[in-house]
Parts: structure tokens; C-alpha cells; sequence
């Protein structure tokens, strides 16, 4: 367990401190810990949304003035060039640091599904030696099995995905005449449910296992301490309170596993969430500006980014959602009394 640190995520190495052991990571912990890495994470990540967000403002006040010239135009040839240039240039600039996101979250969950092929067999087999043997294989066989599967569908299968609908969105607003929105709701519709149903189903299971899993080692842990008791001679009454003593031992190895695993995975999805979330911000109230001053192409295009950024930021607060879920249910489980 001690060696779990070699295998940290880069976004986790870069906010917890290198030094320390498992332990002293673990009970240095602190909601103010958490508060300072996410202040420095928005911070460093805050710059860049703002200057876009200026520059937002400028081309929306841009498109107010002209609109106001709009008796002086011929609606028929230069309103509708106009306004596709405009929405060109726009999804030209904001474009850029969507496909960011989207790739630094695809590296994230790459290098967290590493840290997760580690991290699974040491705390399944600290669940057992705990007197939890069945839960431990439950939760082995059960979250290895499932995150590997996970994290190749979102890199596989979700992102391209996600990177389409940007795509289709972007066209739909700049080429309305080709009705992509019906495809676009049903792209990001699909997505959303495909993400409640994988998370609803694998926490359902977890939660049946742990039950079930947690009755059978409750009998195996009060067996084994009867049998202890009663056929060893002289001893057996000390030898049945030295197991209940080092099952407690192990229970605190197991809660400080699952509680480093936990951080861990908090600190590797913080940075990310939070970057993407500053965008989701600046793309949202760019939107409501531009729709303030009735610019409905520029609200369209923000609105289809938006969208997009907010697919991204479930995609990654289901993936982190579901080890911290199915670790703390482990963590509560029964402890073999």
C-alpha cells in the first residue's frame, strides 16, 4: 500500500505533497486542504476565460452597433454573410480551448485508469485480510472490471463522440438550413442517459454485493472466532481477542487505503473540473450577454459550447464518482465483528 504513491496521477503528484507517507497524507487532510487546491486551481486556470470572455463582450457590442444599422443594409445579401462570418470567427477563437479540455480530461482519465489498476488490487486485498473476504473479491472483480471498461468506452467511444456533437453543433448554428439540432439533442440526450444508466447500475450492484458479501462475512468472522475459542485448549479465549485485535488493526490500514484512494482521486479530477468549469462559466455568460442584446447566432454557438462543456464535465464527475462511491461503501461495510 506504502508504494501506491509511485503510481499517482500527475494532477494528484502535483498538489499532494511528494514527500509524505501514505499516512501522513491521510491524516493531513483537511477541508482546508481541499479549499486551497481548488482556489490555486482556479486561479491558474482563470486568465485565459477572461481575456475570452473581453473579447466576447467586444464582438457582441460589435454586432449590437451594426444591428442597429440594419435599415442601412440589404437583409438579403450582406445581414446573413455578416452574421456567418461572425459565427465563423467566434467558434474559430472559442474552439481552441474546448479541444483543450477535452484532451488534458482524456490524459487525466488515462493516467488516473493506471493509478486504478494499482490501487484496486492493494485495497481489495487490505479488505480481505480485514475479515471481508468476499466483499473484497466482490469489490475487486466488480470496480476493476468495470472502471477499465469505463475508461476505454469514454476514451473510445464517449469523447469522439463528444468531439462530433462540438463538431455537428458548431454546423448547425453556422448552416442552419441543414437541421442538425434534432441530432444534436439526440447526440447529448444519448450521452447523458448512457452515463445515469452506467453509474445507477453499477452502484445497484455494488450496493447488492456489499450487502450480500457483508452477511457472509459476518458469519466466516464469527465462525472463525467460536471455532478459536472453543477447540483450542488453555488459549483459545486469547487467541479469539488477539483476532478481534488485529481485525481492528487492519480495519484502520484498510480506512486509511480507501480514504488516501479517495484523495487521490479527488485531487486527479479537481483540476480538470474546475479549468472546465471556469470555461463552462465564461461560455454561459457570454451567452446570456449575447442574448441580452438579441444576437441569436453568437447565442446559439455559446449555447451548443456550453453544452458541450457541460457534457465533459459529467463525463468526468461520473468516472470519479464511481471509485469514490463504491470506496466508501467498503469503507462502511461490516468489519467482521
Amino acid at each position: 500500500a506504502a508504494r501506491l504513491r509511485e503510481v499517482l496521477p500527475k494532477a494528484a503528484r502535483d498538489l499532494l505533497d511528494s514527500g509524505a507517507s501514505l499516512w501522513d497524507t491521510v491524516r493531513n487532510f483537511s477541508p482546508s486542504a481541499l479549499w486551497d487546491a481548488a482556489v490555486g486551481a482556479v486561479k491558474s486556470s482563470v486568465t485565459a476565460p477572461l481575456r475570452m470572455l473581453v473579447s466576447l463582450v467586444g464582438i457582441i457590442l460589435i454586432c449590437a452597433i451594426l444591428n442597429s444599422f440594419n435599415s442601412s443594409l440589404t437583409p438579403s445579401s450582406l445581414e446573413p454573410i455578416f452574421y456567418i462570418v461572425i459565427s465563423v470567427f467566434v467558434s474559430s477563437i472559442i474552439t481552441d480551448p474546448v479541444v483543450e479540455c477535452i484532451l488534458e480530461a482524456v490524459a487525466v482519465i488515462q493516467d488516473f485508469a493506471m493509478f486504478i489498476l494499482a490501487f484496486i488490487p492493494v485495497f481489495s486485498g487490505v479488505v480481505t485480510a480485514a475479515g471481508q473476504p468476499m466483499t473484497g473479491a466482490a469489490y475487486n472483480l466488480l470496480l476493476f472490471g468495470i472502471c477499465q471498461i469505463i475508461s476505454q468506452v469514454i476514451l473510445r467511444f464517449l469523447v469522439p463522440v463528444l468531439c462530433a456533437y462540438l463538431a455537428l453543433s458548431i454546423v448547425s448554428v453556422v448552416c442552419p438550413r441543414m437541421n442538425l439540432t434534432r441530432v444534436v439533442s439526440g447526440i447529448k440526450t444519448f450521452v447523458t442517459w448512457s452515463l445515469n444508466l452506467i453509474l445507477t447500475v453499477f452502484v445497484g450492484l455494488l450496493t447488492i454485493q456489499s450487502v450480500v458479501a457483508s452477511g457472509g462475512d459476518s458469519v466466516t468472522a464469527k465462525t472463525t472466532k467460536f471455532l478459536l475459542g472453543s477447540l483450542i485448549p488453555v488459549v483459545g479465549g486469547a487467541l479469539s481477542d488477539i483476532f478481534a485485535a488485529a481485525q481492528g488493526c487492519i480495519s484502520l490500514v484498510k480506512s486509511t487505503v480507501g480514504v488516501f484512494g479517495i484523495i487521490v482521486t479527488v485531487f486527479t479530477f479537481l483540476p480538470i473540473l474546475l479549468k472546465t468549469a471556469v470555461w463552462y462559466v465564461t461560455v454561459k455568460l457570454g451567452c446570456v450577454i449575447s442574448d441580452l442584446f438579441q444576437i441569436k447566432e453568437i447565442t446559439g454557438l455559446l449555447g451548443a459550447v456550453s453544452g458541450t462543456l457541460g457534457i465533459l464535465i459529467a463525463i468526468l464527475l461520473y468516472y470519479a464518482l464511481l471509485v469514490i462511491i463504491s470506496t466508501t461503501l467498503l469503507i462502511v461495510a461490516f468489519k467482521g465483528g
